[in-house]
């Protein structure tokens, strides 16, 4: 399969359908910024076979991700109506402290920080009775472990940054627009 086929925008769109079991992405507007990465991993990145493989793996991801939250928004509706009051932005470029500031605002026990695995599979929304026994869990440290595997030293950022599936989750690598 040839670069063009693998990253073909309609194909992705196509195969996470499938999997999802579901084609309503939401609102339009989106598209062009998937047909921005897939041009760029296409024409510019130069991936290694392995390279081509993790960033399918994030695009498919996010995609199917995105297809999971548009069908849990629209069997739970009253979700709109719920106030988010006083949510926390934390925006930097990398090597400024994001991480470590976000990481020290996640131990405050009145804010609630995503867990990497919430951010890996958002979808079921995590329940109290499953949260720390929930099978995306283990599916997130063995993605974890096998970015070791892959690319052996990165236990070093992994460590700071993902070191579990159960901690938190300040910027998980997605090369996805979705």
């Amino acid at each position: 399969m040839t670069l063009q086929e693998r990253f073909n925008p309609q194909q992705l769109i196509a195969s996470a359908c499938a999997e999802a079991g579901s084609d309503d992405f939401g609102e339009d507007g989106w598209q062009p910024g998937l047909d921005r990465v897939a041009d760029g991993l296409v024409n510019e990145a130069r991936l290694s076979p392995i390279g081509v493989e993790v960033a399918y793996l994030d695009i498919m991801r996010a995609l199917k991700n995105r297809l999971d939250v548009i069908a849990w928004r629209k069997e739970h509706p009253e979700i709109a109506a719920k106030p988010i009051t006083a949510p926390i932005f934390i925006c930097g470029q990398p090597r400024t402290g994001t991480t470590i500031l976000y990481d020290l605002l996640a131990q405050d026990p009145d804010l609630r920080a995503p867990l990497t695995w919430e951010v890996d599979a958002p979808c079921p929304v995590p329940q109290p009775e499953t949260y720390h026994n929930d099978p995306r869990i283990a599916a997130t440290q063995a993605s974890l472990e096998l970015s070791e595997q892959i690319i052996p030293g990165s236990w070093h950022f992994t460590r700071w940054v993902l070191s579990s599936a159960r901690s938190v989750s300040a910027s998980r690598p997605v090369s996805s627009p979705a």
